[in-house]
C-alpha cells in the first residue's frame, strides 16, 4: 500500500508489528512518492493473534520450530513473528514462526532505544530492556550467546513499561513486491531531532514519553536507470558456501585448518558443509535466476583444484566448475569468468591474518609481518597480472583486477587536523593496496613518512614497510584492468597521537575512528548504514587512482535473526545502490555491482550467527533449500528496471 494513501486514509505506516510507527514512510516531510507501508494499521479493534510469547525462533537450532499442532495442544495460536495476524501455514511450511497463548504481555514495550549496539547493562541504564526483535518478549538470543552480562548486547532496547495493542488491528497487509519502503528502526539520515510521537493516545493503557534522538535522513532518492550493459550480479565465496571440505580429491586450505579449531568460532560450527553447494549448486543457480541477475561472482577453492597447493590438478575439483560454469550459462546468468579478481581483501588478509592473528592462519604482528604481508601479496597479483596478459589475454579477452575493501572516513569536524587524519586514514586502507597498483607503483607519501618515522623512533634499522625496488615498481603499476571494491559502511575520523611504544598497523596512521551513533547499526558493531559514503569513496577512488574501471564486487549488511521479512536490508540496498547511481550520475566509472550476498552462509569467526543473505537458509535441515527474503525481490525489481523507476502511486493524495 502506498505511504501517502495510509496517510491520507487515516492509517499509519508500521513494520512487521504496529508497536513502532515506520517514520520513514508517514512523515510528510521526508516521505517519497514510491514509499510503501510494510503495514498499514488503523484504530478499529481486531487482533487475531494476542498473548504471551511462548516460543519465538530462534531460540536454538535443536529446538527452532514449533509445529502448528504443538502449538494447539498448549492452547496458543500460530502467528507471524508478533502477536498481530495469524500465520499462513501454506506461508513456509506447518510451524509456527511464532506460538502465543495467554494474555497479553509485552514486557519490552515502549519506545526503540537501539538496535544491535547496546549492552543489556546500557540499555538497563537508560530504564530500557533487551528484546529479541520485537517488543513481545526477552531477547533469549543473546542471552545464550553472551552469557557474562558484561558483554550481552541487545538485539533491540526498547524504554517503557509494555503496551497493550490488543485494541489496535490490521487495516490492511500486503507483502508487495514493490519493497521501496524501510523498516521502522531504520529511519532516514538528516541530522535533526525526531520525537516518537504516538497520535493513538487515547488508545494506550499508560502514557509514553516521547524520546528525542539526533537521527540522519539519508538524501531524496534519484529516479533514473543506470547504462544498458550494467552488469547485475551477487557474490558468495567458496570456503563460505561450497561444503565438501574433504570430497573427491580436495586438499586443505588454510580455513579448513583454521575453523577445524572450534575456538575460532563463535558458535562453534564450521565451513565443512556451509550451504553444500558443491552438492546443491542448482539451488544456488535457481535463486540467481529470480533474482534476474546477468553475472554471479563466485570463487574459486584453490585446495579443490591444487591440493598439495601446487603441481598436481586434482580433475573432480575442476569437472565441478565446469558444471558450474555450464549450468550458468544454461540460465543465461554469465560467471565472472571474464573478469578474474587475483586476491579478495588484501587488508583483512594482511592484518588480521598476519597481524592481529585473528583469521587464519593466524600469525600475530600487527605492526611487521603484516606490512610483509601485504607487500607479498601485491607482488604476487602484479605476477599473476603479467602472466595472465601476455599468456591468455591475447586470445581470451578478459580482464583482471584485485578487489579492495575500503569503508569511507569522514572528518569528525571541520578541523584541517581531522580532515588530514580522514585522508590518512583512507590511505592506509584503500591506497596501500591501492596507490601501488593504481597510482605511483609505490605506496602512499604519508604512509611511507608516518611507518618510516615511528620505525625511526622505535629503534628500527630500516622501515617496518618494505620498499619496492625499481623493477617491482614498473611490475606493479598499473597491473589491473579494472578496480574492484568491497564497500559496507563508514566512520568519523580525528587526529590522535598515538603510543610510539605500541608496534602496529592502526597505531601508525595516527587517528582515532568510531562509528557515528546517529546511524543505524546492523547486527555487526562496525557496520553502520552510511549510503553517503559509496558516493564519496567511489569519487574518491576515480580521483586518487586515475579514473579507473570499477566493480563493486560486495556490498551488503548483516542481522542475526535471519528473518524473511528483511527491511533493513531492504534499506540498506535500496540507498547504497542508489548512491550508487549517483556517483555514476557524477562520471565515476563504475560498471558492475554484486549484492553481497546470494545467501545466508558461514560468515568466518561468527559461524551462522551472522546473515548476511538474500536468501534464507535452515541450516538445521538437510536439504538447505534456499529460502526468498523481501531484499531477495527488491533487488530483483531493481535488476529488472534496471535501476529506480518513478512510478507516482499517490498522485491524486493530497499529501
Amino acid at each position: 500500500m502506498p505511504a501517502c494513501k495510509c496517510v491520507s486514509e487515516g492509517g499509519t505506516c508500521c513494520g512487521t508489528d504496529p508497536s513502532v510507527r515506520d517514520h520513514v514512510n508517514d512523515d510528510p516531510r521526508t516521505m517519497d512518492p514510491n514509499d510503501r507501508c510494510y503495514t498499514c494499521y488503523n484504530s478499529d479493534v481486531s487482533v487475531t493473534c494476542k498473548g504471551k510469547l511462548i516460543r519465538s525462533q530462534p531460540i536454538s537450532e535443536t529446538e527452532r520450530f514449533v509445529t502448528s499442532e504443538k502449538c494447539k495442544q498448549v492452547g496458543g495460536t500460530c502467528c507471524m513473528k508478533s502477536p498481530t495476524y495469524a500465520f499462513n501455514p501454506n506461508y513456509i511450511s506447518d510451524n509456527c514462526n511464532d506460538c502465543y497463548s495467554g494474555q497479553v504481555a509485552l514486557p519490552c514495550g515502549g519506545n526503540l532505544l537501539a538496535s544491535s549496539n547496546y549492552t543489556a547493562k546500557t540499555c538497563a541504564t537508560f530504564g530500557g530492556r533487551c528484546c529479541d526483535r520485537y517488543p513481545t518478549g526477552g531477547d533469549a538470543f543473546n542471552a545464550i550467546a553472551f552469557p557474562d552480562p558484561e558483554l550481552l548486547r541487545c538485539t533491540y532496547c526498547y524504554s517503557g513499561t509494555g503496551i497493550d495493542w490488543s485494541s489496535q488491528s490490521l487495516h490492511f497487509h500486503k507483502h508487495s513486491n514493490h519493497f521501496a519502503g524501510s523498516h521502522p528502526r531504520f529511519r532516514k539520515r538528516h541530522k535533526r531531532s525526531l520525537e516518537f510521537e504516538m497520535n493513538w493516545t487515547s488508545l494506550l493503557l499508560l502514557a509514553l514519553s516521547t524520546l528525542a534522538v539526533s537521527i540522519y535522513v539519508d538524501e531524496p532518492l534519484l529516479y533514473d536507470t543506470f547504462p544498458p550493459d550494467f552488469m547485475w550480479a551477487t557474490a558468495t565465496s567458496a570456503y563460505q558456501i561450497e561444503g565438501g571440505w574433504d570430497a573427491d580429491g580436495k586438499g586443505l586450505s588454510i580455513y579448513d585448518v583454521w575453523m577445524n579449531d572450534s575456538n575460532h568460532v563463535t558458535d562453534g560450527t564450521s565451513g565443512k558443509v556451509a550451504c553444500n553447494s558443491y552438492y546443491f549448486y542448482e539451488k544456488d543457480i535457481e535463486a540467481l535466476r529470480s533474482l534476474g541477475v546477468s553475472y554471479y561472482r563466485f570463487s574459486i577453492s584453490w585446495a579443490r583444484v591444487l591440493p598439495d597447493g601446487i603441481g598436481r590438478i586434482n580433475q573432480p575439483g575442476i569437472d565441478y566448475y565446469k558444471r558450474l560454469i555450464a549450468a550458468l550459462k544454461a540460465a543465461n546468468i554469465q560467471p565472472m569468468v571474464k573478469y578474474w579478481i587475483t586476491i579478495n581483501e588484501p587488508w583483512v588478509i594482511a592484518y588480521q591474518g598476519y597481524g592481529s592473528g585473528n583469521t587464519a592462519p593466524g600469525t600475530y604482528g600487527p605492526g611487521t609481518f603484516t606490512y610483509q604481508a601485504g607487500h607479498h601479496i601485491i607482488l604476487a597479483h602484479a605476477k599473476a597480472y603479467r602472466a595472465y596478459e601476455t599468456q591468455f589475454k591475447p586470445t581470451q579477452q578478459g580482464k583482471v583486477g584485485i578487489t579492495v575493501n575500503i569503508n569511507w572516513y569522514d572528518p569528525k569536524d571541520d578541523q584541517l587536523e581531522n580532515i588530514e587524519a580522514a585522508e590518512r586514514a583512507l590511505q592506509f586502507l584503500g591506497g596501500w593496496i591501492a596507490n601501488p597498483i593504481y597510482g605511483s607503483g609505490d605506496y602512499p607519501d604519508v604512509m611511507k613518512q608516518k611507518v618510516g618515522d615511528k620505525s625511526a623512533q622505535q629503534g628500527f634499522n630500516q622501515s617496518r614497510l618494505p620498499e619496492f625496488t625499481a623493477e617491482q615498481k614498473i611490475l606493479v603499476r598499473g597491473s589491473a584492468d579494472f578496480f574492484g571494491l568491497n564497500y559496507y559502511t563508514s566512520y568519523l575520523t580525528a587526529n590522535k597521537i598515538q603510543d610510539i611504544s605500541i608496534i602496529d598497523y592502526g597505531y601508525d596512521q595516527d587517528i582515532e575512528s568510531y562509528s557515528d551513533p546517529t546511524c543505524y547499526q546492523s547486527s555487526f558493531d562496525w557496520l553502520t548504514i552510511t549510503p553517503f559514503g559509496m558516493r564519496k569513496t567511489l569519487q574518491w577512488i576515480k580521483d586518487r587512482f586515475n579514473d579507473p574501471e570499477i566493480i563493486i564486487t560486495e556490498n551488503g549488511i548483516s542481522d542475526r535473526a535471519g528473518n524473511l521479512d528483511d527491511m533493513m536490508r531492504v534499506y540498506y540496498y535500496k540507498h547504497n545502490i542508489n548512491s550508487m547511481l549517483k556517483a555514476i550520475k557524477d562520471g565515476v566509472r563504475v560498471t558492475g555491482y554484486a549484492a553481497w550476498s546470494l545467501m545466508d552462509n558461514f560468515e568466518w569467526g561468527n559461524g551462522f550467527t551472522q546473515k548476511f543473505g538474500l536468501f534464507s537458509i535452515d541450516f538445521t535441515t538437510s536439504d538447505l533449500n534456499r529460502t526468498t527474503k523481501a531484499s531477495a525481490r527488491y533487488y530483483a525489481k531493481l535488476v529488472n528496471d534496471n535501476g529506480f523507476m518513478a512510478d507516482q502511486p499517490c498522485n491524486n493524495s493530497p499529501i
